[in-house]
């Protein structure tokens, strides 16, 4: 297809936008020349891409799937972006587009349109006598000099056209084009070499817009699926910005009729609610939730079906999420404060989709927003509980490929009035998997958080933050030397020194009492319950010195341990 023909036959006619697609963004910051760089990249004969359509017939598809139909922008203002309701009468079948939209509104703002910014109304130009391709200051490359321009001031070396022009001579040859402008350029210069340049430029211009097959469009996407409509928008949108499946869903919301999410509309009420669920605080890192995640959560806590498709989100159910919102963002709420409590971080949290039945324990159990920070034995019974499950789905991996099963089996337990303790995720954990964890863990890893948190008494759990035992300033060249070590042991003891086997949690005010004293001076002065706490062996000598066979005993007491709490007893 001819770039004039789509813009000026089907662009707003029936080519036209789902109200899944995102407003355009390339002239959100103009310094980034995005619409200059199309036109350079069409006039040098780059490949364009395809534009990927929605083939549906108006009716009764359209009223069917409950879809805002949009136009393209054509006179792009900065002060008001936002693409205008379409008007679809008349039309019999539509094409939405799925894929190119972005450049479909840069053609149209740069061929029919303008760009307004402070008021000052552009219109996109080609300079006929530049030589910007030779240019050091040239920094994108550009061979063609386009530009959007309120006023033209014509330089000796500079003849502005306005490549808007062009479209006036769809339907004739590219030489009655040229020689129709002929008088303009030779009035502006004698040189022959800019005459020459200047209708070179104006012919590129016109074979590529005019007369060249640029656009592809191969075959239609034709479906009333509209799950799979969403499914192909998020696979074909896959680069650049992040597009999460919550981005169309909330589109959707956003055009429904009903009174939904009030007063602030859907997209508003749960960006920022993802935006306050991520703030960083004070011992609260940012755990990277999605739109999509709370959108899952809202199905679960609202007791709708929990798979994560369009049609869970139809009309109906999303008068009861709405109904529901404040009750779903105070437990989910709760939810992160108490992980964040007991030191989880954004990478030990390896799906989201594991605090999901926590915050619909809290739910169904009316937990007041006191119990994260209580210290009442029951209170901390019921977190120790939570805690130690949370910390199993993660090691099992519980919420992997068949989590909508998972999520379902565990909410219809905690309906039942079962605890935590009480559901159990049948894994099985052979002894060679915590071997292989034991091993590979280290300070700040993946699971070494979880394994901590699993083997120590679960009174110290509050607010704590991993420690090295041996503390890691001992382990340098000054310290071997008053050991004498080879440098087998070396190696040995730089191996271990961020080693699991070389952790422990504590309590960030202790640790800081603690600092850098010697193991067995410090822990001489903690009881023995502490020490047993953190499966710290008390049968042998804890000085530096012995430090190959503390290693050798405290990997037999972690792997042990951890078997015996994760092998299914109880399948």
């Amino acid at each position: 297809m001819k770039i004039a023909e789509a813009v000026l036959n089907r662009l707003n006619k029936d080519y036209l936008l789902p109200s899944i697609q995102r407003e355009f963004i390339w002239l959100e910051n103009p310094a980034e020349k995005r619409i200059e760089k199309l036109f350079d990249s069409i006039l040098q004969e780059y490949p364009f891409g395809s534009i990927l359509t929605w083939s549906i017939d108006k009716a009764p598809a359209l009223t069917q799937l409950d879809w805002e139909v949009y136009e393209f922008i054509k006179d792009y203002d900065s002060d008001n972006p936002h693409n205008n309701p379409a008007n679809i009468n008349g039309f019999s079948k539509l094409f939405l587009i799925l894929d190119g939209q972005q450049r479909l509104t840069a053609l149209n703002i740069g061929l029919r349109g303008s760009f307004t910014k402070k008021k000052k109304l552009n219109k996109l130009y080609i300079n006929l006598f530049s030589d910007i391709e030779n240019d050091p200051d040239n920094e994108f490359g550009f061979k063609y000099e386009f530009k959007f321009l309120a006023n033209i001031s014509q330089d000796d070396n500079e003849l502005w056209f306005e490549v808007g022009k062009v479209l006036n001579y769809h339907d004739k040859n590219t030489e009655v084009f040229k020689q129709d402008y002929d008088s303009i350029i030779k009035d502006k210069t004698s040189n022959n070499d800019l005459i020459i340049k200047a209708k070179m430029i104006l012919g590129q211009l016109h074979k590529r817009i005019c007369t060249d097959d640029t656009l592809y469009e191969p075959a239609p996407i034709s479906t009333a699926d509209d799950e799979k409509v969403l499914n192909i928008f998020v696979r074909t949108n896959d680069g650049g910005v992040k597009l999460e499946k919550a981005d169309l869903l909330l589109s959707y919301m956003e055009s429904n009729k009903k009174s939904v999410f009030t007063p602030n509309g859907a997209r508003k009420e749960i960006t920022d609610f993802v935006d306050s669920l991520n703030k960083e605080e004070t011992h609260k890192p940012n755990y990277n939730f999605a739109k999509d995640d709370v959108l899952k959560t809202s199905l679960v806590l609202s007791n709708l079906e929990v798979q994560y498709k369009l049609k869970n989100f139809n009309e109906k159910n999303l008068i009861i999420i709405s109904n529901n919102w404040l009750t779903i963002k105070k437990y989910l709420e709760c939810t992160v404060k108490l992980i964040a409590r007991y030191g989880f971080s954004s990478k030990n949290i390896i799906s989201k989709n594991s605090l999901i039945p926590i915050a619909f324990f809290f739910q169904t159990k009316n937990i007041s927003t006191s119990f994260v920070a209580s210290q009442a034995n029951q209170d901390l019974e019921q977190k120790n509980e939570i805690i130690k499950w949370l910390v199993v789905s993660q090691l099992t991996r519980a919420f992997g490929s068949s989590s909508d099963t998972t999520l379902k089996s565990v909410r219809e337990s905690i309906k039942s009035g079962k605890s935590f303790k009480e559901i159990n995720f049948g894994r099985i954990i052979e002894k060679e998997d915590v071997e292989k964890w034991i091993n590979r863990e280290s300070f700040g890893s993946k699971y070494s958080h979880l394994l901590l948190l699993l083997i120590t008494k679960n009174k110290y759990w509050d607010e704590c933050q991993q420690d090295h035992i041996f503390p890691d300033s001992k382990f340098n060249e000054e310290e071997f030397k008053k050991l004498s070590l080879t440098d087998m042991q070396i190696k040995f003891y730089e191996k271990y020194k961020n080693s699991i086997i070389n952790l422990h949690l504590l309590n960030p005010l202790v640790n800081i009492v603690k600092s850098n004293d010697d193991f067995i001076d410090w822990g001489h002065t903690q009881n023995r319950d502490f020490l047993e706490s953190s499966l710290i062996p008390t049968d042998i000598d804890l000085s530096f010195s012995n430090f190959e066979n503390f290693i050798e005993k405290r990997k037999e007491k972690l792997i042990n341990k951890i078997y015996e709490l994760l092998r299914p007893s109880n399948p």
